[in-house]
């Protein structure tokens, strides 16, 4: 009874596959998932004004993968917002936790040295899926948890609503070093190569590629059938080498970074995404 419908699943499976550098939950809950009939669409998110939801991903990730990611958000400063089962206690609803904190460390990276292109990858992958999306005005300049105003409210979701003002905001972005302006320009990027691809209309065919636990990767092929695009993510924090077989004097990786093959293998730096398009 609805054009758009929320896609929960993606913002938890998002965040699991990229802090604990495994793909493979994303990829057969991505394969699984129908297209949408002409005119209907999902609506992509990764954040929003409330938590992480988390009861999207019962039966998608067992028990133990779902402890282990509530302790590292508990780690990066997350707090959890709970729902009463009957007979069985009190369950996690939803991490209360911003996207640049939820991203900053992890069990592999626990300094936090890829923390920009955890939060950027994640971002390129809501972006190039089937569907519409969202981006949370926070995420734009990867605002960190609020905590001040959560101590004071005692409302958890808080942690996740900053209100800027707009002087310091504007004021942030005139310095090109600060962490405003670099996620803003990153995020912005990403929003303007998007906007000028036929293979991400929202009505454009998606196909989940097999790539092993360590590539999230889709095509995307435009109702013409003229445009493909590839797009491949390595979810780890070491490089990675895809083999595929394509002339890479006739594509284009649309993320600017040109494309590197070592051995007839394409090169994917920690963490990095390539939208590689056949025009």
């Amino acid at each position: 009874e609805a054009n758009w419908i929320y896609n929960f699943s993606l913002p938890p499976l998002l965040v699991h596959s990229l802090l604990f550098e495994d793909s493979r939950k994303l990829s057969v809950w991505s394969k699984k998932l129908p297209q949408a009939k002409i005119g209907n669409s999902y609506l992509n998110f990764i954040a929003s004004h409330d938590g992480i939801g988390m009861r999207p991903v019962e039966g998608l990730l067992n028990k133990d993968a779902i402890n282990k990611m509530f302790k590292r958000l508990r780690k990066n400063g997350g707090e959890f917002s709970f729902r009463k089962v009957q007979g069985k206690g009190k369950k996690v609803y939803e991490a209360n936790i911003t996207l640049f904190n939820a991203f900053e460390k992890s069990d592999f990276d626990k300094k936090g040295k890829y923390y920009l292109e955890r939060f950027i990858s994640a971002h390129a992958i809501m972006l190039a899926f089937e569907g519409i999306p969202a981006v949370y005005f926070n995420s734009i300049f990867g605002t960190s948890n609020d905590n001040s105003k959560y101590i004071i409210s005692g409302n958890k979701r808080d942690l996740n609503r900053y209100r800027w003002n707009k002087v310091r905001l504007e004021k942030s972005l005139k310095n090109k070093n600060s962490k405003q302006t670099i996620y803003y320009k990153n995020m912005i990027n990403l929003l303007k190569v998007r906007k000028q691809q036929k293979a991400f209309h929202p009505d454009a065919t998606q196909t989940t590629l097999k790539l092993g636990s360590k590539i999230f990767a889709i095509k995307r092929l435009s109702i013409d059938k003229k445009q493909s695009i590839t797009c491949l993510t390595n979810v780890t924090s070491e490089k990675q080498f895809v083999n595929l077989n394509i002339n890479k004097h006739k594509f284009k990786n649309l993320l600017q970074e040109k494309l590197i093959f070592v051995n007839k293998k394409l090169e994917l730096k920690p963490f990095q995404t390539v939208w590689i398009s056949n025009k």
